[in-house]
């Protein structure tokens, strides 16, 4: 479960408190929540509202607490506007003013969706009774609840320290030590009781199932042997002979609680396996791929009469379904006997596509081998090769592809995989020994994940890095394909091992694997817990200034200065105790944090967490300021930090924060707190990130934040050993020393940032595994992460000085160019109506081929418009809206900022992907000249009302999500003025009849027209975004942000 302290949410509460009342309930505890604003009351969509919400609109009606948080309208559909939508509250705020939601009347939503709350006096009247069961004292055991008169368990999704905190305390318990789940105390019953009813013997007869205290039958639809099969087994038979339907032993006197209990598999070459879909109310629909896997495909094969399941396959590997998602985010422990009683969204509820539709292969009779599907653009013309986890036969099965067969290969793989050319046996290219000859693995997709399983297998604790492009030296002989969860305990157990033949040797995969209290003063050092006798680690994940600041005070100090993580202070030995440490940071004992529970995840001694305490006063206090603002109690915020003043980032940002700000200001409280640059934009550095203050804190720096970026001193680079002054190692001086660059996340914008320091124009290529030959000295820097725009490589994010180990024959290079790019694209647009829009292809080698729609977006269109003659780009849309292109996938990840003159100076991120299909192919919609005209509507004067846009013919408006006063700034240009003074959202001007043409506008406020702004896309078919769509947008728009905090694992 992740607090909702460190949750950070898009939007927050407004300044004044509300006011609310129930309606339409049977008695005034209870009724549909409406709330009073601007003298009329309107009502809250049911979106992500529950029980944490209601308990705040009883307390402040008066009540104690609340009992149910009803949705859909419970209480009748309201009238007028519906004010509130996304509402998420703690539970423990006095006001819903005060809660994190949407904004007012922000987001579309129908009155049949009102939220309602039934509210308490006094203690809870319906408490629950609990037990621990299976343990081996009173004080440990598996949870279960009395409810209706029978004893039930809670499922361990969200699970964590704070909820089994409550269930000793009922217990009488002081707290609790941990939280397990997985049954580590064994699994409760099922919840459902079946029974035979009026057969001749005990073996036969109607299907009565008891369910809430009441027994009922099963409707025949679809009803067959395997159903009958599960239901023998429930009953302690070994199988069932007959599935009888019609009321062959009589109809029951109850309900029919189940019906369609239809489940099939789709599109196999075999009844075994296939695509999982599910009859629901008359429909067949299927399930999203989050979270799938064996546990679930076992749980499905045994619903269809198999003996389990070998494999479970995502992403439509039996090809896409079509019709409705049943299901997402299945989570079953493998010993369900139907997907209904697993862990999910809801029936309907997902947030898929059917391209991630799931899929099983199941275990018959002696089949135990895991056949992986793959597609026929992956393999030889004549064979497909398999891993296989055991065994070293060698059999043929028929393929699904006519005319091909599967050789599967089985061979103990500990013994056949090898590092390669590192300079210690700990790091090399990976050689997997396969059909005879040594292979390497193609680095597409390759991560840290695979490289732990492969770290593993060779007798290692785990990985440091998973390298790519080669690093390691070119292999020969075949290249395959692998995907793992990280988990495996061998590669032939990931979910996706094959051979491919459309990879090359340059982008052979590598890793580096590692085996196995370091403070200046007692006041830091790496925290370390005594459990058990035994003192232990705490792993990084999620530990921050919070944290660090319990830590002190249980050691006496005042407070905490910084929370390193990555064994700063060393790497310590024994168990990594606690991960996923959440304090308040107000908790006497970190013990009264919420945690993941005792050694319940793995994690290295890499990861080991670190404390910096003070006593006294806070030796670093914060000088903060206001800019910007029409008085001296508003504007943006500025921090001042060795000398210079610097902002900070808007992520996480709320009025706990900002009511920090306005106290170290001699101000009484905070009414607002501002995101977007709503005062303008400022300059120098962006110095905190992440702030999240509790509120009473007396100066930021007490408040847990990210860290302070130091002020960076540039570098000097020079490039050695290229045939030409314009290609070389790069090299960096510092302290006096040359050293180089390991090329871990080295590519075109950090060349082009190089290239540019020596005067060059731009980076034709950024190539790595020490193309230059290999230096000498250190390697000073890893894990660079340029824009590209930068002056200098001290401006771009890196991993620090020294910080990681890297290898010489990783050293980067760069080949600079002056003048025009030498080596252009050619594009076309193909398949739309006129010259202006279409499929954007590119020529390469000879041949027209594509881009992928990953990351594409209005930025890598503009480019393309520009290359073809036009002024910019209206629309980029993706999904193939042109229609599907042929031949190759030519680039991927193009990542433009829009000032490009070619595609070629894009930070290419992938030339020939051969793993995005055409049925993502980019697109273009170009213009030339202004294709907007604006006007404001309804307002008392010229120089106010709402924004509309002209647009072939129609008038539609802008959606005010990412609306601020930059964006008002170019409409009001456009129109004549000289500037704007605000940006009213929420329809202040009354609402538009037409569409919202656009949205996400994102204007840097210099523009001289609104298509010269970074926007989500311009169609008049465009429906208000939805929320998924939405965060999509706003992360996006976080990323100038974020990016120069991003450490090596924030990539």
């Amino acid at each position: 479960m992740v607090s909702r302290e460190k949750s950070f949410h898009p939007w927050f509460s407004p300044t004044d408190p509300f006011e609310v009342r129930l309606v339409g309930g049977l008695n005034d505890a209870e009724g549909r929540v409406e709330v009073l604003y601007d003298g009329s009351w309107g009502t809250i969509c049911d979106s992500w509202w529950d029980l944490r919400d209601a308990r705040v609109v009883c307390r402040m009606l008066g009540f104690d607490g609340a009992l149910n948080a009803p949705r859909s309208a419970r209480f009748g559909q309201g009238s007028g506007r519906i004010l509130l939508k996304y509402v998420t509250c703690d539970g423990t705020e006095d006001n819903l003013a005060e809660c994190t939601h949407s904004g007012i009347g922000r987001y579309s939503c129908s009155h049949t969706r009102d939220a309602g709350a039934i509210c308490y006096s006094g203690l809870h009247p319906k408490p629950f009774e609990v037990r621990l069961v299976g343990g081996s004292n009173n004080a440990e055991g598996t949870v279960e609840i009395m409810h209706d008169g029978s004893w039930e368990t809670i499922c361990d999704v969200g699970w964590d320290l704070r909820d089994a905190r409550v269930i000793c305390r009922m217990l009488g318990f002081d707290g609790a030590l941990d939280a397990p789940g997985s049954a580590r105390f064994g699994q409760g019953s099922d919840p459902f009781q079946v029974r035979l009813v009026n057969g001749s013997n005990d073996a036969e007869g109607r299907v009565e199932i008891l369910y809430d205290g009441f027994w009922g039958t099963i409707c025949d639809d679809w009803w067959d042997i395997k159903d009958a099969r599960v239901v023998c087994r429930m009953m302690g038979f070994n199988d069932a002979i007959a599935a009888s339907i019609s009321a062959r032993f009589g109809q029951g006197p109850g309900h029919s609680l189940l019906t369609s209990l239809g489940f099939q598999l789709v599109n196999g070459a075999h009844g075994y396996e296939g695509r999982v879909e599910i009859l629901h109310e008359g429909s067949w629909g299927t399930v999203c791929d989050d979270f799938w896997d064996l546990d679930d495909a076992k749980v499905v094969c045994r619903q269809l009469g198999f003996d389990g399941a070998v494999a479970a396959l995502p992403r439509a590997r039996f090809g896409q379904g079509s019709g409705d998602i049943f299901l997402d985010g299945v989570q079953c422990n493998g010993t369900k006997t139907s997907l209904r009683y697993c862990q999910h969204k809801g029936i309907g509820v997902h947030h898929c596509t059917h391209e991630g539709d799931a899929s099983v292969i199941c275990k018959r009779g002696g089949l135990r081998t895991y056949s992986d599907m793959i597609t026929s653009d992956e393999i030889p013309p004549t064979y497909t090769t398999k891993l296989v986890p055991n065994g070293h036969e060698t059999t043929t099965v028929p393929s699904r592809q006519q005319g091909h067969k599967v050789i599967t290969t089985t061979y103990p793989l500990n013994t056949n995989i090898r590092l390669v050319n590192g300079s210690n046996n700990a790091e090399g290219r990976v050689e997997i020994f396969y059909g005879g000859s040594w292979m390497t693995v193609c680095d597409k997709n390759w991560d840290l994940l695979a490289a732990r399983v492969v770290c593993r297998m060779l007798g290692f604790d785990g990985a440091l890095d998973a390298t790519r492009s080669a690093s390691f030296g070119q292999g020969s002989g075949g290249i395959l394909y692998v995907k793992c969860f990280g988990t495996e305990d061998s590669l032939a157990d990931c979910y996706r091992v094959s051979v491919v033949s459309s990879c090359k040797h340059k982008l052979d995969a590598g890793a580096v694997c590692y085996s196995g209290v370091g403070g200046a003063s007692d006041a830091e050092g790496r925290v370390e817990v005594l459990y058990d006798g035994s003192w232990g680690t705490i792993c990084d994940s999620w530990w921050d200034l919070t944290d660090a600041r319990v830590v002190c005070r249980m050691l006496g100090f005042d407070g905490a200065l910084d929370a390193p993580g990555s064994a700063r202070f060393g790497q310590g030995s024994g168990r990594s105790l606690l991960g996923y440490v959440n304090c308040d940071g107000n908790e006497d004992n970190v013990a009264d944090c919420a945690h993941a529970g005792i050694g319940r995840y793995s994690c290295s001694h890499t990861r080991d967490a670190g404390a910096i305490c003070y006593s006294g006063l806070h030796p670093n206090p914060f000088k903060v300021h206001l800019v910007g603002g029409s008085n001296e109690a508003e504007g943006r915020v500025e921090v001042l930090q060795d000398g210079s003043w610097g902002t900070v980032c808007g992520v996480g940002w709320d009025l706990r924060d900002a009511r920090v700000v306005c106290r170290m200001l001699g101000l009484d409280g905070a009414l607002d707190a501002p995101r977007s640059a709503n005062f303008g934009q400022g300059s120098g550095r962006i110095l905190l990130q992440y702030v999240n203050c509790d509120g009473t804190e007396d100066n930021l720096a007490d408040c847990a934040h990210a860290g302070v970026e130091p002020h960076p001193t540039p570098f000097q680079v020079r490039l050695v050993n290229g045939l030409k002054d314009a290609e070389g190692r790069v090299e960096v001086l510092y302290d006096g020393s040359w050293g180089t660059i390991c090329d871990s996340w080295w590519d075109l914008r950090d060349a082009r940032v190089v290239c540019r320091m020596m005067g060059f124009d731009g980076a034709l290529d950024a190539p790595g595994s020490a193309r230059f030959g290999q230096g000498s000295g250190r390697i000073l820097l890893k894990y660079v992460n340029c824009d590209g725009t930068e002056d200098n490589l001290a401006d771009c994010t890196h991993s620090g000085i020294g910080r990681y180990s890297c290898s010489h024959t990783r050293d980067a290079g760069a080949i600079c160019y002056s003048g025009l790019h030498p080596k252009p694209f050619e594009v076309r647009l193909v398949g739309g109506s006129n010259e202006a829009e279409g499929r954007v292809e590119v020529m390469y080698e000879g041949s027209w081929g594509t881009i992928c729609d990953d990351s594409w977006d209005l930025r890598d269109a503009r480019v393309v418009c520009i290359m073809l003659g036009f002024d910019g780009a209206l629309n980029a849309p993706r999904s193939a809206r042109f229609g599907q292109g042929s031949g190759h996938t030519i680039l991927d990840v193009l990542g433009c900022d829009g000032t490009e003159v070619n595609l070629a100076e894009c930070a290419l991120a992938w030339v020939e992907s051969y793993s995005c299909g055409h049925t993502r192919d980019a697109g273009a919609v170009c213009h030339s000249g202004d294709p907007f005209q604006v006007r404001l509507v309804n307002g008392s004067n010229d120089a106010e009302g709402r924004v509309e846009v002209l647009y072939e013919g129609s008038w539609g408006t802008i959606c005010d999500d990412s609306w601020d006063l930059k964006d008002a700034r170019v409409v009001c240009r456009m129109m004549g003025f000289n500037d704007a003074t605000a940006a009213p959202t929420s329809a202040k001007f009354g609402q538009g009849p037409g569409h919202s043409l656009l949205t996400s506008l994102g204007c840097g406020g210099n523009e001289d027209s609104l298509a010269d702004c970074f926007h989500a896309g311009f169609d008049l078919s465009m429906e208000p975004m939805d929320m998924k769509e939405e965060l999509r947008y706003y992360m996006k728009g976080l990323g100038d942000c974020m990016r120069r905090f991003m450490g090596p694992e924030r990539r």
